[in-house]
């Protein structure tokens, strides 16, 4: 079959186009499209459009720094990561795998504190925030759910990652 592919443009254009230059899309959703793409072992291209003497407009460079500083600290959630174990999307957001690490994409961040993870059969060593790896997550692993403590607010206003 055919790898799962998504194309976006930042603005709405494929091209340049002046009219254009004040409807560029929130980072958050080029980080979430390119998360998704990932958990579903697809492809991501996103289009620039830059003007016709070459140079990058501004909202494009705006968009291409926020997904670089979330690449900074998340990066290897997607680099080289391959599709989520789970049948279908977790309600909270995406996953991702790679190297024996499930990565817990977390778009919509719960609000009682705890965040469900379905049940994986790898033997888990720890949970942690990519944010913060040094401090351990507490959770438990009953009915098929992984309950993973979280702090009381998402860590990234784009994707948080546990």
């Amino acid at each position: 079959g055919r790898p799962w592919e998504r194309c976006a443009t930042m603005n709405g254009a494929w091209g340049y186009n002046a009219s254009r230059e004040n409807s560029y899309r929130p980072v958050k959703d080029f980080v979430q499209e390119l998360v998704t793409c990932v958990s579903r072992d697809g492809n991501f291209l996103l289009n620039i459009g830059p003007k016709g003497d070459g140079s990058v407009t501004a909202g494009s460079v705006t968009v291409l720094r926020g997904l670089a500083s979330w690449m900074a600290t998340y990066g290897d959630s997607v680099h080289g990561a391959t599709a989520s174990p789970f049948a279908t999307d977790p309600t909270w957001g995406r996953a991702t795998k790679k190297d024996g690490k499930l990565f817990a994409h977390v778009f919509t961040w719960p609000t009682g504190g705890v965040l469900q993870i379905p049940a994986i059969t790898n033997t888990i060593s720890r949970v942690y925030l990519m944010n913060n790896p040094s401090a351990s997550l507490a959770y438990t692993v009953s009915g098929g759910q992984i309950s993973v403590t979280v702090p009381a607010t998402a860590t990234d206003a784009s994707d948080s990652v546990v």
